[in-house]
């Protein structure tokens, strides 16, 4: 790679949000082709794939949109027909994983590579900054990780990380995980929250890591330091938080739910923690951000008790989405749910409780007049024709059964 060419990557990585350092960059390729590390069309496909991943960020982003449906097939086109050749010396950094989503768009991000993947703690240590001069990677993962090897997660190589997966662990039902978390511990929580160079991060998923109380209550700390997601000359607030599966109590929400980690989230994941009554009057007394949108407390022991709870708090006319799956929930919990009016809440999780058909029915009068109401009912105790009644009374609304 020539000198210029691993001047203006680096420009591009040193200032991920900027479009500038991009288009120079595109420029540069076409003015030359014939540089070493690829074909001259390679070179003039991968400028005009740029130019157009920007255009689409910048004035498309709209499904529907005219120019939308112009560029989204022009960048496929050219990503099938080169993107071997673009990711080729990404390929040649030892030991780290490039998602095999390369082949379509949604790897890319205004033209660059937004996923990768390290084995290991060594191979973070050893290869991130090599990886990192080449693209503005966003989304960041790692195989193995482990409280002995997780003070890697200190290391000053995550400027460009906008979502970082520790957890990998997405909860489809109880009891099941598609992914193996990384189970840091306490120790590595502390780590990440010392981290110098989180500026952009936005999703941060610790699914399944095993944290406990403390390594959230080091994750609070930092963030009301102003540490964690690092401040620059802009506040910088968490949108996604997952901390399910991680052996949390009311204590460490309430440390959790009273710092500035959870400043603007949108979406806060707690399934599988023993939070019980005591975490439902934590979270029903803490003030919580305007911009909370979805609250999913699948499998978290509330009962009807902690339902009434939360429902009593200002908390439930904010929500869009409450996941309460695997709570032990009678028709009880149904008539506090849909006794008030709650004029957001649009989907309800209540599958694998104890609702009957009379709380079934309930939910189904509660569906009529919200514009695209969702409930999931699965593994209640509803009987094959109970359910084949049961599904016209719903109307319009998604049941899931």
């Amino acid at each position: 790679m020539l000198p210029d060419e691993a001047a203006l990557l680096r420009a591009v990585c040193d200032d991920p949000d900027d479009d500038t350092p991009r288009l120079v960059y595109a420029d540069w390729l076409d003015e030359n082709p014939g540089a070493p590390g690829g074909t001259p069309d390679g070179r003039r496909a991968r400028a005009a794939f740029i130019r157009l991943e920007v255009e689409l960020v910048r004035h498309a982003q709209t499904y529907g949109d005219p120019r939308w449906a112009e560029i989204v097939p022009q960048t496929e086109s050219l990503i099938r027909a080169h993107w071997p050749e673009w990711v080729a010396p990404l390929k040649a950094v030892p030991r780290v994983k490039w998602p095999g989503q390369l082949a379509w768009p949604g790897g890319y991000d205004r033209g660059f590579v937004d996923m990768v993947e390290f084995p290991t703690a060594r191979a973070f240590a050893e290869q991130a900054a090599r990886a990192y001069s080449l693209t503005p990677a966003g989304y960041l993962y790692f195989s193995r990780l482990t409280p002995r090897t997780a003070g890697a997660l200190r290391l000053p190589h995550m400027r460009t990380v906008h979502t970082l997966n520790l957890g990998q662990g997405v909860r489809q039902h109880p009891g099941s995980y598609q992914h193996r978390p990384q189970e840091i511990g306490p120790a590595g929580a502390q780590a990440l929250a010392a981290n110098p160079t989180l500026t952009r991060l936005h999703t941060l998923s610790l699914a399944g890591c095993r944290i406990g109380d403390a390594g959230a209550e080091a994750l609070a700390a930092a963030a009301d330091a102003g540490r964690f997601p690092r401040l620059n000359e802009r506040p910088t607030y968490l949108a996604e938080l997952d901390l399910s599966a991680n052996g949390l109590t009311a204590v460490g929400l309430a440390a959790v739910l009273r710092s500035r980690l959870v400043a603007g989230v949108g979406r806060l994941r707690l399934a599988c923690n023993p939070l019980g009554g005591a975490g439902a009057a934590v979270l029903a007394a803490v003030p919580l951000p305007e911009t909370l949108w979805e609250l999913d407390l699948n499998d978290t022991d509330l009962t009807d008790a902690g339902v009434q709870t939360l429902a009593a708090a200002p908390l439930s006319e904010r929500l869009e989405v409450l996941c309460l799956i695997y709570n032990g929930l009678t028709d009880g919990a149904v008539e506090t749910l849909t006794g008030g009016a709650r004029p957001r809440l649009k989907s309800l999780y209540l599958g694998y409780n104890r609702i009957t058909p009379r709380g079934a029915e309930r939910l189904a009068g509660w569906c009529q007049g919200r514009s695209n109401a969702h409930v999931d009912l699965r593994g209640n105790v509803l009987g094959a024709n109970e359910r084949a009644g049961l599904r016209p009374l719903f109307g319009d609304a998604h049941v899931d059964f």
